[in-house]
């Protein structure tokens, strides 16, 4: 439960009371019920720009880096992406040769293009 603060208007006590969110507070020690809620501490809030994800923290780690520091943070991620790692299934390969080049080529040549790139 939650711990509030009151002051009571008529002996200006000062007092602490816990009880649950919406109920009535107890009456001061002197039994006045002439009491109003004291806000001692400011109310917590977030500033902006402070990191909140895994991503934006890590992001803001790089930024404290050194230049070399960074250059061997960046060559790990390199070595462990393993997209970058797999060949191309030759599907998936854009060719380099022109039209003419491909309407020269015989239909075997076309094929082994096709499957092996230019030659």
């Amino acid at each position: 439960m939650p711990i509030y603060d009151y002051l009571c208007n008529d002996c200006d006590c000062e007092f602490e009371q816990s009880h649950g969110f919406g109920k009535t507070p107890q009456p001061c020690k002197c039994g006045s019920s002439d009491i109003e809620i004291v806000m001692n501490q400011a109310p917590m809030a977030f500033v902006k720009g402070e990191p909140k994800t895994l991503g934006q923290l890590a992001e803001s780690n790089t930024k404290n880096m050194g230049h070399y520091e960074l250059d061997d943070y960046r060559a790990k991620q390199e070595k462990g992406n393993l997209k970058k790692q797999k060949p191309k299934e030759w599907w998936k390969k854009s060719g380099s040769a022109t039209k003419s080049e491909i309407n020269n080529m015989s239909k075997a040549q076309k094929a082994a293009y096709i499957k092996k790139g230019k030659q």
